[in-house]
């Protein structure tokens, strides 16, 4: 096979169905491998870095396949045609999905070509409460929307619409409706309700989103410390109310600020209190971090917290963890210059952002 122009062929495999080949281009290290259908046409992926490009190469088979998708996908400037897409709908009592492939053909030497395409799967399930319907626009293992409805016989076509970043739908106001409330008077609360917003599409027709929050107050540290989450996230926001406890009230409040029913403002800088551990190789920090703000009249502070750890890896390079976003964050790690312990993990805690405080 030839390589791509400026670019160095580490390998390359041909069988009957299928062929694969390494190229490194500019340092950047391509894998590309096509097989063939058991109608012969032959597809392909090319994979650089972290990107993933698929593709459709008619009338062409065997190692020339990967050949022409490796120039394809090392040369992104390459003249392409006009993107057609096409839309399938799947439905049945457990599932709707509604699956896009849109396709471009890119030209190749100047005359061959391949087609590469994107496929986009947004689909439509149970969720637990039998009550509403979990969806996800892509793989993501929470759903991006829950869609309050019985059934989806009518189809999920408004998935085109809620998973196109570019055109988000018009959004009303969200409202409540409490599932359970439980006051300890002056100790706290514990209460519950399902929030629901209609979305109108562009096509006139309305969904309507529906999630379940759930709010806990109680005393601590001389305030009234109330934490709120839903289904999908255990912790979403931490308020701070002056003592004493006021009853409902506090929760109800905390779930109309987690669920933008009230708009929560704040109203000044994030002050923190900074707990250090510090010795020659190693350190942690934790602030505990208030902001004053309002939702809806009330007066209170957002919580939230930071927990740094770092690491001397030399005499001034440090590999420091955000400890507290290592569930969410997709890398973590930091790495710093610093003189000593306790600097790495002051610019650790600026750097890493802030998370919602605990109960």
């Amino acid at each position: 096979m030839e390589p791509p122009e400026g670019c160095e062929s580490l390998s390359e495999h041909v069988g009957g169905l299928y062929c694969s080949t390494e190229v490194t281009c500019a340092g950047a290290l391509l894998r590309v491998s096509c097989t063939a259908d058991v109608a012969g046409a032959w597809s392909c992926t090319c994979t650089n870095g972290e990107s993933v490009t698929s593709y459709d190469v008619p009338g062409v088979i065997g190692g020339p396949t990967c050949e022409l998708v490796a120039k394809a996908c090392a040369n992104p400037a390459l003249p392409a045609g006009e993107e057609t897409c096409t839309v399938t709908q799947i439905e049945d009592a457990q599932s709707c999905s509604r699956a896009e492939t849109c396709k471009h053909v890119v030209l190749v030497d100047g005359a061959a070509h391949v087609e590469q395409k994107s496929v986009a799967t947004p689909t439509c399930k149970p969720c637990a409460d039998a009550a509403s319907w979990c969806c996800t626009c892509g793989d993501n293992a929470v759903p991006d929307y829950r869609i309050r409805a019985s059934d989806l016989s009518n189809g999920c076509e408004f998935l085109g619409e809620l998973c196109n970043a570019d055109s988000p739908p018009h959004a009303g106001p969200v409202t409540c409706a409490p599932t359970f409330d439980n006051s300890l008077g002056d100790y706290g609360c514990y209460s519950g309700a399902r929030c629901d917003q209609a979305l109108e599409l562009a096509d006139g027709s309305r969904v309507t989103l529906s999630r379940i929050y759930e709010a806990a107050c109680q005393e601590l540290d001389d305030r009234a410390r109330c934490t709120c989450g839903d289904e999908d996230n255990g912790r979403r926001l931490a308020l701070g109310f002056t003592l004493p406890v006021n009853g409902l009230k506090d929760c109800h409040t905390t779930i109309d600020a987690c669920a933008g029913v009230e708009e929560l403002v704040v109203q000044g800088a994030r002050n923190c209190m900074a707990t250090d551990d510090v010795n020659f190789s190693n350190c942690r920090r934790v602030l505990d971090c208030a902001e004053p703000a309002l939702v809806g009249g009330d007066d209170l502070t957002v919580q939230t917290f930071v927990d740094t750890t770092c690491d001397r890896q030399s005499d001034s390079t440090w590999r420091c963890t955000c400890v507290n976003l290592v569930p969410f964050m997709e890398d973590p790690v930091l790495t710093l210059e610093a003189e000593d312990a306790k600097t790495a993990c002051g610019q650790a805690s600026e750097a890493c952002p802030p998370a919602v405080a605990y109960q």
